[in-house]
């Protein structure tokens, strides 16, 4: 029985989205190095969301801001189009027991195959706002545990090397139930194969279907909250935002200030 592993040959590199920088860090494990933003582009996922109380799929009604700007369109999906832009197959796999979860990421990593899991950043340890905001659509990469010391080492992105995590934090992070249940991680995992034949389009045709896939995102958005309908119902909303931007609110490390501080902070990150 094996009680401790870490994946050979696999390195965190400080990124600025979670998503995004987990994929890069895979992807040159995988080998194919690139900028965190090459990653970015080549999944064809940025793009522009706004929701605020009036949007029916909206989680805001739950949150202490009165509206959310997003600059990505989609999450990581096994129909990834940077995975199969390089010859990549990523899969997929949800549980409904964290225990259960754990053995099998645990298989995978005794295999040396790292994986990107998807969490609440609420129960984790090492960042200052623990238990202060929870957000189940944060994405992490497991890079190895140790069993004697109960601790799993994950990669995440504005963080330098692996981060500790006791493993019962990571169990919770990853089935959390914070939120709207679209929100919640449910125990999701993601782990990356190579075509055994090696082959995949030249990367200068892929960076072009990424760009087209780009724009017909924002021009003909899933939902209207995204796209250009999106910057359109966000224009639309400034003119009140003298009374949305009134009261106090908590920032990401859980200060009371006021909330148009708070949103004009969280505006200049967004864009």
């Amino acid at each position: 029985m094996t009680n401790r592993y870490i994946i050979n040959n696999f390195i965190h590199r400080v990124g600025h989205h979670c998503e995004s920088s987990s994929m890069r860090d895979l992807f040159e494990f995988h080998g194919f190095p690139m900028s965190e933003p090459m990653a970015f582009g080549l999944d064809a996922t940025m793009g522009f969301g706004f929701f605020d109380t009036t949007n029916s799929v909206s989680f805001i009604p739950e949150s202490d801001i009165p509206f959310f700007l997003g600059g990505k369109q989609g999450t990581i999906e096994p129909n990834s189009l940077a995975c199969r832009l390089l010859g990549i197959t990523l899969k997929k796999q949800s549980f409904t027991s964290p225990d259960k979860a754990w053995e099998e990421s645990k298989k995978l990593i005794n295999h040396n195959v790292p994986l990107i899991l998807r969490v609440d950043l609420g129960y984790l340890p090492y960042f200052e706002e623990e238990g202060e905001i929870h957000f189940g659509g944060h994405a992490i990469t497991l890079a190895g545990y140790d069993s004697e010391k109960n601790i799993a080492l994950v990669g995440d992105s504005e963080f330098e090397g692996f981060q500790e995590i006791p493993i019962n934090k990571l169990k919770e992070a990853r089935s959390s139930e914070h939120g709207p249940k679209f929100m919640h991680p449910s125990n999701a995992q993601f782990s990356m194969v190579r075509r055994s034949d090696g082959k995949h389009p030249p990367l200068a045709a892929g960076v072009k279907v990424a760009i087209k896939k780009v724009v017909d995102n924002m021009l003909r958005p899933s939902v209207n909250n995204n796209g250009v309908q999106g910057l359109k119902q966000f224009a639309a909303s400034i003119p009140h935002w003298d009374k949305k931007l009134q009261g106090i609110a908590k920032d990401p490390l859980g200060k009371s200030i006021s909330r148009a501080r708070l949103m004009f902070e969280l505006l200049h990150g967004y864009i």
